[in-house]
């Protein structure tokens, strides 16, 4: 029975202390008004910035677009004003799921979110939004606790791949660069052109060359926009076609958990991919 009651006192401490952090945070909440003003002044400086010549706002804001792909451009411009270096952000409740706490006088970044309610009067489960609220995230460098999962890097011999990849893209009429982008960046697809970050490894740079060919077949050149599967998929698909068969001497990254959708949704290039490799070598 003691041991039951130290038990039970123990639990109320960790409540107590996880209320008394959280109404700290809360303390420290933006106002609606205030982000507004943030994000209107961010623009002032950016507008401001650009007209003298200087690009140091537009390329910090690039780089923290893209580490949020996700992230509303206002939201992105949000974050690099209260932190440029942020990497990952999540709110209070959202870190401690993942095993970490927000640090003891850390002070959140003010982004908004949507308000989203279900639609009346429809026997659809579908939402609409019906404006925003302002609410907190906190970079991984606020937290402590523990270790987040990271993916695998590249690693082995390419061989000839890595050429013969490159001949392929350029076979299809697709436009091949290397260039110096923003940290965090591997490389993107843009309708006929991808383009690489310049320092990669061999490993890493074959693994993202296949990736952006498979968005670049696969999705790029869709005319039916409305047909095309969301970003998860797109992504999964990417990854699917980067991810060599084991007996290749080059081990990719790979996501995990893959959702059930991506696996019923067909990948053509998969199958076609070793095939014009081959052809390439002629």
């Amino acid at each position: 029975m003691l041991d039951f009651v130290q038990a039970a006192d123990g639990l109320s401490e960790l409540a107590t202390a996880a209320t008394s952090d959280a109404a700290q945070f809360e303390e420290q909440r933006m106002r609606k008004d205030e982000i507004t003003k943030l994000v209107d002044s961010g623009l002032d400086e950016l507008n401001d910035a650009l007209k003298k010549g200087q690009s140091d706002h537009l390329t910090r804001l690039f780089a923290v677009m893209a580490r949020f792909t996700h992230y509303s451009f206002n939201n992105c411009l949000l974050i690099a004003q209260q932190n440029p270096d942020a990497t990952r952000v999540l709110g209070f409740h959202g870190w401690r799921k993942l095993g970490r706490t927000v640090r003891k006088g850390e002070k959140g970044i003010g982004i908004t979110a949507p308000i989203a309610y279900r639609k009346e009067k429809t026997d659809d489960q579908s939402m609409e939004i019906r404006g925003f609220r302002v609410v907190h995230v906190f970079d991984i460098e606020q937290t402590e606790g523990d270790e987040l999962p990271s993916f695998t890097q590249p690693t082995g011999d390419c061989g000839e791949w890595l050429e013969r990849t490159e001949q392929l893209i350029v076979s299809k009429d697709i436009e091949l660069r290397y260039e110096e982008l923003n940290r965090g960046c591997y490389g993107y697809s843009a309708k006929g052109k991808i383009v690489i970050q310049s320092d990669l490894s061999d490993a890493k740079r074959l693994a993202t060359l296949l990736h952006e060919l498979a968005h670049e077949l696969l999705h790029q050149r869709q005319v039916d926009s409305s047909e095309s599967p969301s970003r998860t998929i797109r992504e999964t698909e990417a990854e699917a076609v980067a991810q060599p068969p084991q007996s290749r001497p080059v081990a990719f990254r790979s996501l995990s958990p893959i959702p059930r959708r991506a696996l019923q949704h067909r990948c053509p290039l998969g199958r076609r991919r070793c095939d014009d490799l081959g052809r390439t070598r002629n």
